[in-house]
């Protein structure tokens, strides 16, 4: 047993691993299961006085019932604590290339909210944005001619799924997002298009990230 972590630090892992839990799409744990996801480093009593902390500070959604062990999930403030520890930790040379590189900047925010339900909603200015970002990206694929023609139909596809996905306010995982979109123009960035396009790519996914991270 790993005595020389203070409780603090404990629930600090323990939201951790909801957290990495969650991006495999199963919400739901018990304590019993944290633990294990621990392997079993803690002892089981401090691993449920971490939870129940946790849950106390409404960084987990509890469910409980009389019949069987309650089980939970991390919440909405649970994602943002986590996401927010990810990004103060980031050592002074990546935040030094990232104030350099606003797409890296984009790209440390956006990885680790992937699970992340987000919508438009309501706000119809955001939304056409984005879909004039993707129709400008959409644009520029079909002008280049030193794009790869597989690469360039892959992307259009996926460019078309993700405007389907985002009609009528509906809501998405940033996951989604990050695959549709985000990593499928950087790969026609890197990809061999001309110069000329790639600076408008840049921009295009410097509107979109920026939109997207306005969400979370």
């Amino acid at each position: 047993m790993n005595s020389m972590v203070t409780q603090d630090e404990l629930e600090q892992l323990v939201l951790n691993a909801f957290y990495d839990h969650a991006q495999k799409g199963d919400q739901k744990l018990y304590v019993s299961e944290v633990f294990d996801l621990l392997n079993g480093q803690f002892g089981r009593q401090r691993v449920e006085l971490a939870v129940r902390a946790l849950a106390n500070r409404e960084l987990l959604d509890g469910s409980y019932s009389m019949n069987r062990p309650s089980s939970y999930s991390i919440s909405q403030a649970g994602y943002r604590l986590v996401e927010q520890t990810y990004l103060e930790r980031l050592t002074a040379t990546e935040a030094a290339q990232a104030a350099s590189d606003p797409l890296l900047l984009l790209d440390q925010q956006l990885a680790p909210a992937s699970s992340r339900m987000v919508s438009f909603g309501d706000n119809q200015d955001d939304y056409e944005q984005a879909i004039s970002s993707v129709s400008d990206a959409e644009e520029v694929l079909r002008a280049s001619n030193s794009l790869d023609p597989i690469i360039r139909d892959e992307t259009l596809a996926s460019l078309s799924a993700w405007k389907s996905l985002i009609s009528a306010g509906k809501r998405f995982a940033v996951g989604a997002f990050n695959y549709l979109v985000w990593d499928r123009l950087k790969a026609v960035m890197e990809g061999g298009i001309e110069d000329t396009y790639r600076f408008v790519i840049a921009g295009i996914l410097m509107a979109l990230g920026s939109l997207i991270v306005g969400l979370l």
